[in-house]
C-alpha cells in the first residue's frame, strides 16, 4: 500500500478524543484527488500527566482499518495527549494549533528539562515543518512552536529544527521580512551557541596547547552544527570568536585549528568577511592534500556575500584545480546561497555545453540542474527556466527538469499563501520584543 497517513487529534468536550486518519501529501495532485485510503495504524500515546510521572503508562490508541475512532480521555486531569512516542509509528501527527492542549504542549517544550523526550520533540518539529510545507498548518504556528529551541540542548532536535527553518529561510530569501527572519533566528540560536562554547570570554582557552577538544561524537556534531549556523546567521559573539581564531592562526603559523571547529571558522569568516578572508581559505584549499579539508574549504568558499568572490568560486569549479566530481557540489553550494543563486544559474547556462559534455550522461547532471533552479520563487524565474528547457533538450535531465519546474511552482504557491503570515508574525514578534 503506497503512502502513509497523518493522524488528526481532536478534543471533544472534556472526556473524549477523536483520532482520524488521512493520507499525507506534500502537494495536492493537479490531475484530481486520490481515492481515499485507510490503514491499520498502530498508535501509542502518553498524556501530559504520564510524561511528568516518568512516561511509563503508554496507552493504545490504534486505528484498525477505520478512518476515525473516539476514545475516552480525561482532558481536565490528563492534560494534552502526545502520540507516536519516540517515533515508533509510521505516521505524522497533527495537533490543532489553536487548541489549549497544543499551547500546553508548547509550554512543556519550553520547560528545561522538558518532560517530552528528545526523540518526540524532534518528531513534533519534523511533523510541523511538513504540515506547513503541505499547507495543512500555518507558518505562524510553526514560528511560534520553534521558540522553544532557544532553550533546547539536544543535537537531534536542533538538527531537525535547522533543517526545517533553513527551508523557511530559503523561501523567504527575497521576501520583505527576510532580514527579520534572520534576526529571529539569531535570538533562537545565540543562547545555544553560548552553551556549546566559544563566547568572547572563552576565546583565550582556544589557543592553549593543553586545551582538550576531544569530546563525544554527538557533542562535536552539536558544536559544529550550532556554531556554523550561528556564524552564517551573523550572531555577533560567534562571528567575533571565529575572527579571533582566524587572526591567531594567521599570526601563529604553527597553530592548527582543531578539526571539530574548522567548518565553523572557515564558513563564518568567509560569510562575514571579504577578499582577505576568502583568499586565506582559498590558499588552505590549494595547499592541502587532505580530501576532507579540501571539501571543507570549497564549501566555505561558497558562503561569501560578495558577487565577485562567488563568481571566482564558480570559475574555480571548472578549473584543473578542482576535481571533476566536485564541480557539481561547488555550483550547488553557491546556488544555495541567496547571494549566489542567480550567479549560479547564469554560470550554469553560460557553461551548459561544457557541463553537458562532461556530465550529461550522469545522474549528477540532473542533480546539478535541480540545485541551481529549484529554489527560485518567482513567476519570472519559472518562465526563464521553461524557456531555457525549450531550447536545450537533454534526456538525462528530463525527470530532474520536470521536478525542478514543479518545485518552483510549489515555492511560488507557498509564498502566495504564507509570506504575509510569516511577515505578520515576525513584525509582531519584533514589536513585542522592542526591536523596532
Amino acid at each position: 500500500q503506497t503512502g502513509f497517513p497523518y493522524i488528526n487529534v481532536t478534543q471533544v468536550g472534556t472526556d473524549t478524543v477523536i483520532l482520524s486518519q488521512q493520507r499525507f501529501l506534500l502537494q495536492t495532485p493537479t490531475n484530481g484527488t486520490l481515492a481515499p485510503q485507510v490503514w491499520f495504524v498502530p498508535i501509542t500515546g502518553l498524556s501530559q500527566l504520564d510524561l511528568k510521572n516518568g512516561g511509563f503508562n503508554i496507552r493504545d490508541f490504534s486505528l484498525p482499518n477505520v478512518f476515525s475512532k473516539p476514545f475516552s480521555y480525561d482532558w481536565t486531569n490528563m492534560g494534552y495527549l502526545l502520540l507516536n512516542v519516540n517515533g515508533t509509528g509510521f505516521f505524522r501527527t497533527y495537533y490543532n494549533t489553536n487548541s489549549v492542549f497544543f499551547s500546553n504542549m508548547v509550554s512543556d517544550l519550553q520547560t528545561t528539562p522538558s518532560p517530552i523526550p528528545p526523540s518526540s520533540r524532534a518528531i513534533i518539529l519534523d511533523d510541523m515543518f511538513n504540515f506547513v510545507q503541505a499547507d495543512i498548518a500555518s507558518v505562524s504556528s510553526l514560528l511560534q512552536l520553534v521558540s522553544f529551541l532557544s532553550s533546547e540542548r539536544d543535537y537531534i532536535v536542533w538538527a531537525t529544527g535547522l533543517n526545517g527553518l533553513n527551508f523557511i529561510q530559503q523561501k523567504l530569501q527575497l521576501s520583505e521580512c527576510s532580514g527579520r527572519f534572520s534576526q529571529y533566528m539569531r535570538t533562537l540560536i545565540a543562547p545555544v551557541s553560548d552553551y556549546v562554547g566559544f563566547t568572547s570570554a572563552q576565546i583565550p582557552s582556544l589557543f592553549n596547547a593543553t586545551t582538550n577538544f576531544e569530546q563525544s561524537h554527538t557533542t562535536d556534531l552539536m558544536t559544529s552544527l550550532i556554531l556554523t549556523n550561528a556564524g552564517l546567521y551573523g550572531v555577533t559573539d560567534v562571528v567575533n570568536a571565529a575572527r579571533a581564531i582566524w587572526n591567531y592562526a594567521q599570526s601563529n603559523t604553527t597553530y592548527n585549528i582543531p578539526p571539530s571547529i574548522r567548518d565553523f571558522v572557515y564558513r563564518t569568516i568567509v560569510a562575514n568577511g571579504a577578499d582577505q578572508e576568502y583568499d586565506w581559505v582559498l590558499q588552505r584549499y590549494l595547499n592541502t592534500t587532505d580530501a576532507s579539508e579540501a571539501n571543507r574549504c570549497l564549501i566555505a568558499l561558497s558562503c561569501s556575500h560578495y558577487p565577485h568572490l562567488l563568481q571566482n568560486t564558480l570559475t574555480l569549479s571548472l578549473s584543473p584545480l578542482v576535481r571533476s566530481q566536485d564541480t557539481g557540489t561547488i555550483i550547488s553550494n553557491v546556488a544555495a546561497n541567496v547571494y549566489g543563486r542567480d550567479l549560479a544559474w547564469d554560470f550554469f547556462r553560460e557553461n551548459f555545453d561544457l557541463l553537458a559534455s562532461r556530465y550529461g550522461s550522469l545522474g549528477t547532471f540532473g542533480n546539478m540542474f535541480s540545485a541551481v533552479t529549484s529554489s527560485f520563487t518567482t513567476q519570472f524565474k519559472l518562465q526563464e527556466v521553461q524557456q531555457f528547457l525549450s531550447q536545450h533538450v537533454i534526456p538525462s535531465i528530463s525527470q530532474a527538469s520536470a521536478q525542478a519546474l514543479e518545485a518552483i511552482q510549489v515555492n511560488i504557491n507557498w509564498l502566495t499563501y504564507n509570506n504575509q503570515a510569516a511577515c505578520n508574525f515576525l513584525d509582531n514578534w519584533a514589536i513585542n520584543n522592542n526591536l523596532y
